[in-house]
């Protein structure tokens, strides 16, 4: 493991001994000059190099002391440059992090506002190397009047960490997007908070996946884990502002009482997040299964497609693909009225028992010429270019074709 210190030049008159301590150790005092010294006597098993970073006063002022302390470590020196920015910060860790190694860091003697660039840009030179960081250390001086100093040595690992988490969480409020690879390399111990995040994963890949029933199982466990976190306020308050707004968002599709409602309510949400192919994707499937339904009327609106051709006497080539076969024919020749129904899906009727009242709604509520041309222009110019990845024409009507799809299903 790599540790990564700061060094100053300690003021007017140098560092000063100090009581030094690891904040959750505070019965096991160092007398110490620098903190380097006593966090690398605590991982001295673990790390392998020292590399520090100075300052040309540094290295004449304090830096010597700081090496005759160690005198069997290997330590790497680590100028910076005047006027050291962000991007410095960068192509230092780029130059120095071992890639998909381990790492220690300690950001106490120095200037303060160099610790905090450096933080800035450690966050881009860890997904560049692929480096686990481990430990965040800040020695926090504790100043008496007549006592001698104290110094508390604490991790900010976590903070750091919860940070990052954070913006996943923005991430996934913004476009829906979550993926394992996101957070793999995190130090996280909360099984609460993996486990809320494992579920936007699972949300994101049923959405990859195209599976429109699995999103709604996963939305509502992903509210579950969500209402969990409430409970300990003070532990995630940092996290529950976002896990909060994230549940309502979702809590509002499961708020419909009935399963249609809440496809409907998805979708809308898709299309708010601009996952145009997914809204796509599943208002088609959403269309062609409410027509099997009204078609056949009396089916469960949890019933998927391949129990409700279970329950029917069909011959194996309407059998392999019911959803697709059973709908097109509806479409074309209920709705639509097209002559370009195949031959054998000329005696369809005899074999899936369509109900008057159904089919009748279904030419209610598409019957007339608005509706009609609504579908055909959603299929040629959304549907169709969408999911065979061809262009499509005018990005601007696919919102307002699916919209449009979605209030002829709500009708159905």
């Amino acid at each position: 493991m790599q540790y990564f210190t700061f060094l100053g030049t300690g003021g007017k008159n140098g560092y000063r001994e100090a009581c030094t301590y690891f904040e959750n150790e505070p019965e096991e005092i160092e007398i110490a000059r620098y903190l380097q010294e006593v966090i690398y006597k605590k991982h001295a098993d673990e790390i392998s190099e020292v590399l520090v970073f100075i300052t040309p006063e540094v290295k004449e002022k304090t830096f010597p002391e700081l090496r005759a302390l160690l005198p069997d470590v290997k330590i790497t020196e680590i100028m910076l440059p005047a006027d050291v920015d962000t991007e410095d910060f960068v192509k230092l860790l780029q130059e120095h992090l071992k890639q998909d190694g381990e790492a220690l860091f300690d950001v106490t003697h120095s200037f303060r506002h160099l610790p905090m660039k450096f933080l800035f840009a450690l966050r881009y030179a860890e997904q560049m190397k692929n480096t686990k960081i481990r430990h965040i250390y800040y020695g926090m001086m504790k100043y008496y009047e007549s006592a001698q100093e104290e110094c508390c040595i604490t991790d900010v690992l976590n903070d750091y960490e919860t940070q990052k988490i954070s913006s996943l969480l923005s991430q996934f409020d913004q476009s829906l997007t979550a993926q394992v690879a996101d957070w793999e390399g995190f130090v996280t111990t909360d099984q609460k908070v993996e486990l809320f995040l494992q579920r936007l994963a699972d949300f994101n890949e049923m959405l990859e996946l195209c599976e429109f029933d699995a999103c709604l199982n996963i939305a509502q466990r992903i509210t579950e884990t969500a209402r969990s976190l409430t409970k300990e306020p003070d532990k995630y308050f940092m996290l529950l502002p976002l896990t909060q707004k994230i549940s309502e968002k979702l809590r509002g599709v499961l708020s419909h009482p009935k399963t249609k409602d809440q496809k409907s309510a998805m979708i809308r949400v898709l299309l708010d997040h601009h996952r145009f192919q997914n809204a796509v994707t599943f208002t088609d499937e959403f269309f062609r299964e409410e027509l099997i339904r009204t078609a056949l009327g009396n089916i469960s609106p949890k019933s998927s497609m391949a129990e409700v051709a279970s329950l029917l006497h069909l011959p194996d080539w309407l059998r392999k693909d019911f959803g697709y076969t059973c709908s097109q024919y509806i479409r074309d020749s209920l709705i639509l009225g097209k002559d370009y129904v195949p031959p054998k899906w000329y005696d369809m009727e005899s074999y899936v028992p369509f109900s008057d009242a159904g089919v009748k709604k279904i030419r209610f509520v598409t019957g007339n010429p608005e509706a009609q041309q609504t579908i055909l222009d959603f299929f040629s110019e959304v549907r169709n270019p969408i999911n065979h990845g061809n262009t499509l024409k005018n990005k601007e009507r696919l919102p307002y074709l699916t919209e449009k799809m979605l209030s002829i299903v709500d009708a159905l």
